[in-house]
C-alpha cells in the first residue's frame, strides 16, 4: 500500500522543501542581525527582555530563533540536493548560514546580555571597595553596617 512518486511528485515536493527552507533561511539572516542589535533603551547592551521599560520576553525568542535557524541549516544539508541548492545560491547575496555562525552569534549574544546585566551589580562592588579603601575596613564590614542600620531603622518604624 506504499505511495511510489514519479520522479515529476518528487521534484515538485523537493521544490516546495527548497522554497520553504529558502523563506527560514530568510528569518535565519534576520536572528544573525537582531543577535548583533543593539538595545534601543540600554546604551551597550543587546536587545534583551527590557525594552522601553517594559519586561518584554526577548531572549526566549531569540533562543527559539536560533533553535530554527540551526534547523534549516541542517535541513538545507540534507534534504536539498546540491545541484538545486547551488541554483538557489546564484541568486543570494547574503552569506549562507552556517551551525556554526549561527551558535556564534547566539553566544556572543548571550555573553552581552550577561555583560549589561551584571554592570550595575560591578559598578556597585566596585563602589563599595572604593569605600571600604577610603575607610581601611573590608567590604563585608560595610554590608554588615548596612545591614544593621536597616535593620534599626525598621525596628524604629514598627
Amino acid at each position: 500500500n506504499s505511495v511510489q512518486l514519479n520522479s515529476e511528485e518528487e521534484n515538485v515536493y523537493l521544490l516546495m522543501a527548497a522554497n520553504c527552507i529558502s523563506k527560514a533561511d530568510f528569518i535565519g539572516q534576520h536572528f544573525l542581525t537582531l543577535s548583533e542589535a543593539d538595545s534601543i533603551t540600554n546604551d551597550s547592551g543587546p536587545i534583551d527582555d527590557i525594552v522601553g521599560g517594559e519586561n518584554k520576553i526577548v531572549q526566549p525568542c531569540m533562543a527559539r530563533m536560533a533553535e530554527l535557524s540551526l534547523r534549516v541549516a541542517h535541513l538545507q544539508t540534507t534534504v536539498i540536493p546540491s545541484e538545486m541548492s547551488k541554483a538557489h545560491d546564484e541568486h543570494d547575496v547574503e552569506e549562507d548560514i552556517t551551525p556554526d555562525s549561527i551558535i556564534d552569534a547566539y553566544s556572543q549574544y548571550q555573553r552581552r546580555c550577561l555583560r549589561s546585566r551584571s554592570k550595575p551589580a560591578i559598578s556597585s562592588l566596585a563602589e563599595l571597595r572604593q569605600l571600604a579603601t577610603s575607610q581601611n575596613c573590608f567590604v563585608s564590614d560595610i554590608l554588615e553596617e548596612d545591614r544593621r542600620r536597616r535593620q534599626y531603622e525598621i525596628e524604629i518604624n514598627n
